[in-house]
């Protein structure tokens, strides 16, 4: 948020605009700014998409992108991204990196040295799904993943 003075400063630009200047302000704590700055502002307020329509972009980016979302996985992620397009693409976008890490080698016919199932690392991320050389849990958006 601004000072009082930085408002004050806004508010004197705001009074007499140059003709090719335009402001977008945008907060979460409308509360906070003055109602001289309000006053003088149009106000549009954001709702949160409909998860559908989240479950529905994802699956429209999964398919640009060549990752196999299936549509119970794109529904999760929608739930998850609680109404946040951002964030479900951000989940969708770790759902895919994980789908594409590394593999051991143990589970999937590969071995380590000497037959011997191969180390991944500590937390296990780089094991294929169901993997008995890991014990890290597998977070649920990250299980609908394994899937795609």
């Amino acid at each position: 948020m601004l000072s009082t003075p930085a408002f004050n400063a806004l508010l004197k630009i705001l009074e007499e605009p140059p003709e090719h200047l335009m402001f977008i302000l945008a907060t979460t704590e409308l509360h906070k700014v003055p109602a001289t700055i309000l006053s003088r502002c149009q106000r549009f307020s954001f709702k949160r998409i409909t998860p559908q329509d989240i479950a529905s972009r994802l699956t429209y980016v999964a398919g640009q992108e060549g990752i196999a979302l299936a549509p119970d996985g794109a529904e999760l992620l929608s739930r998850l991204a609680d109404g946040a397009l951002r964030d479900g693409l951000s989940l969708l976008d770790q759902c895919a990196a994980v789908r594409a890490a590394p593999r051991c080698g143990g589970c999937a016919g590969g071995a380590g040295p000497g037959g011997k199932p191969a180390d991944g690392p500590a937390d296990g991320t780089d094991f294929e799904p169901g993997c008995k050389s890991s014990s890290a849990a597998v977070e649920p958006a990250f299980t609908v993943a394994a899937r795609m």
